[in-house]
C-alpha cells in the first residue's frame, strides 16, 4: 500500500501499545507512519504500522519467526521488506500482556545496538554556521 493511502492506527491499540511499552528510561515515544513508536539508544524498535504492532529482534530472530509461523514480514511498501522487523500476530495485539512481552524482547534488541550518532539537519547546521559579511 503507498504511503498516501496508509491509515491511523486504531485508538484502542494506540492505547493497549503506550500501556504495554516498557518501562525504561532509555525509551522514547516518537511518530513513525503517523503512528506511535519507541526509540532506544537513537534506533525503533518497535511501533504501531496502521492496525498491526511491529517490533525488531534481529534480521536472524526475523526469518526464525516468520518461518515458525510466528510473525509476518514487515513490508511498509511493496517490495521494500525491512528485514530486522516483524509484525506480530493479531492475537497478541490485542493481548496487552503478549504485546508487553514482544515490545520488550525488541527493547532488548535495541538496546543491544550501538547507540547512533545525533544528526543534525542541514537547515540547523547552516544555522549554527556564522555567516561571513561582505564588507
Amino acid at each position: 500500500m503507498p504511503p498516501g493511502q496508509w491509515k491511523k492506527s486504531p485508538p484502542d491499540l494506540v492505547e493497549r501499545f503506550a500501556g504495554a511499552l516498557p518501562a525504561h528510561s532509555g525509551v522514547e515515544r516518537r511518530t513513525m507512519f503517523g503512528c506511535p513508536c519507541a526509540f532506544t539508544n537513537g534506533h525503533m524498535f518497535c511501533g504501531l504500522f496502521q492496525d498491526r504492532a511491529l517490533v525488531r529482534v534481529g534480521a536472524g530472530a526475523a526469518a526464525e519467526l516468520i518461518a515458525a509461523g510466528r510473525a509476518e514480514p514487515f513490508v511498509p511498501v511493496q517490495g521494500r521488506a525491512m528485514k530486522e522487523y516483524v509484525l506480530i500476530p493479531a492475537s497478541d495485539s490485542g493481548d496487552s500482556v503478549a504485546l508487553a512481552e514482544w515490545l520488550r524482547r525488541g527493547l532488548e534488541f535495541g538496546l543491544s545496538l550501538a547507540p547512533k550518532a545525533a544528526r543534525t539537519s542541514a537547515k540547523k547546521a547552516a544555522r549554527r554556521t556564522p555567516r561571513s559579511r561582505a564588507a
